[in-house]
């Protein structure tokens, strides 16, 4: 459309100029008067020609800049990755602490330091003495002793923490009943009674054996009551 305008003006600017001026060989005697309403269109004529022939060129202008414009970069999806926050299951960014003796340590936390970073596990010496709250995720009763174990979550499905516990002396056996999800206890008196529930939030009190496998061991412990959070790691 734009360049049928530019035809049609080009046109009636030719046709004008050949009314004013027919031919050179006509001579400066052949002149012709214009109307001045004919003179004034031809004015408004050739300013839409230079209006129209701006406007073009700003068009292709504009149009090779877009041509050439470099695309804008977006993240990838490795970089949205690294950007994500921490989430349940996966150890966290900030820097561990080194544990002290006898400090009340979230089962979580615990299991953060021997998540594949060995660094981390310096920070845990053996044979450290700490307490460990976490919920119960199970119990094992080994035979021919009577000890037995009591397994703690920690966030990440494939690790565990397991606790060594020594019979108290007020206790003849222990047994895991109701499909593995309760651990009863039996008294001298040979009473029985349910001493802990999977699910059920515990302190332990024991010393650090270290990691091995994906379980993380802790020896010679024993039932704590609930402590405060004044030594707990953060």
């Amino acid at each position: 459309m734009r360049n049928r305008n530019l035809s049609l003006a080009w046109t009636a600017a030719l046709l004008v100029v050949g009314q004013v001026h027919p031919t050179d060989a006509a001579g400066e005697q052949d002149t012709v008067t214009l109307p001045r309403w004919r003179y004034e269109e031809l004015l408004r004529k050739e300013a839409e020609l230079e209006r129209l022939r701006s406007a073009t060129a700003h068009a292709e202008t504009r149009s090779a800049d877009d041509t050439h414009a470099t695309p804008p970069t977006h993240p990838t999806a490795a970089g949205s990755a690294e950007m994500r926050p921490n989430t349940a299951g996966q150890p966290s960014n900030i820097p561990l602490p080194a544990l002290r003796e006898g400090q009340l340590v979230p089962a979580e936390t615990l299991a953060l330091y021997f998540h594949g970073d060995a660094a981390g596990a310096r920070l845990v010496p053996s044979n450290l003495r700490l307490q460990v709250r976490g919920r119960i995720a199970g119990f094992e009763k080994p035979l021919l002793t009577r000890n037995f174990h009591v397994l703690l979550e920690t966030g990440q499905p494939a690790m565990r923490i397991r606790c060594v516990v020594e019979l108290p002396d007020e206790l003849q056996g222990v047994y895991v009943a109701e499909a593995g999800t309760a651990l009863m206890a039996a008294d001298r008196s040979g009473a029985r009674r349910p001493l802990l529930r999977v699910g059920q939030d515990v302190t332990v009190q024991g010393r650090l054996k270290g990691l091995k496998g994906q379980v993380i061991e802790l020896a010679n412990c024993r039932l704590t009551p609930t402590a405060g959070r004044s030594n707990q790691v953060p």
